[in-house]
């Protein structure tokens, strides 16, 4: 079973230093992939670049949203109006605007440049889809108005992330970070496993849900279904 490229998005992990809870000594940085876990740009959503499972189809894409907000929010408002909120046009006139404009992430920063300060990811799924305990193949089609940009090789493999998705929309729950499922299971200094089938262990488990007699919802983690995804990370040079 392989995993599939869906996307990049840009993030501000949290760091063992930033965040408030006691944290395992292994755990350095939190990369996991719920949408609920960091902090991605303000008002990405707005921009509506992202493709079919919120993330972004092109690098570029995913770092203009990150340091280029507030322009690429003033490109998307003029497109929408002029195209009535065409998407497949609005999206080209932005996609004009940031091969234009904005700097690509393969550039090296000084390290007191804002920019350097975003990581970029990208995300690879497996096909299969685990609910109720249950495994069961899904098809990855992450292309919407474009193809997935082939993953360049300037990217290292953090780990994997079990992570819950109710709506079919964004990744919701990563259960090792948000449920404090760090302390009981082995992760590594990214919050991740490092095991395939580890993962799958834990998806079935916390797919399966307990409820009590009264119908309230117990865990062990948030309901499903759960999808197993790779996290990788650009390598982003300081000049």
């Amino acid at each position: 079973m392989q995993p599939i490229l869906i996307g990049y998005f840009a993030r501000r992990p949290r760091t063992r230093a930033e965040d408030q809870r006691l944290l395992p000594t292994q755990i350095t940085e939190l990369c996991n992939v719920g949408h609920m876990q960091s902090g991605g740009p303000p008002r990405w959503i707005d921009l509506w670049l992202h493709n079919r499972y919120w993330v972004y189809s092109t690098e570029a894409q995913a770092w203009a949203a990150a340091v280029d907000t507030a322009n690429l929010q003033r490109v998307y408002d003029e497109a929408a109006k002029q195209w009535d909120g065409v998407r497949g046009s609005v999206q080209r006139i932005m996609d004009e605007y940031i091969a234009r404009h904005v700097p690509r992430p393969e550039v090296s920063f000084s390290a007191d440049d804002s920019r350097f300060h975003w990581d970029l990811f990208a995300y690879r799924m497996f096909p299969v889809r685990v609910a109720k305990g249950v495994e069961e193949s899904c098809e990855v089609e992450p292309g919407d108005l474009e193809p997935v940009q082939p993953l360049p090789d300037d990217y290292a493999w953090l780990g994997l992330d079990v992570v819950n998705r109710q709506c079919d929309n964004l990744f919701e729950c990563s259960p090792l970070n948000c449920n404090g499922h760090y302390s009981t299971e082995t992760v590594n200094r990214y919050c991740l496993l490092d095991q395939l089938e580890t993962a799958l262990q834990l998806a079935r488990h916390w797919s399966g849900g307990k409820y009590r007699d009264d119908g309230a919802y117990v865990g062990p983690a948030e309901l499903g279904p759960y999808f197993i995804v790779e996290v990788l990370r650009k390598t982003l040079r300081a000049s």
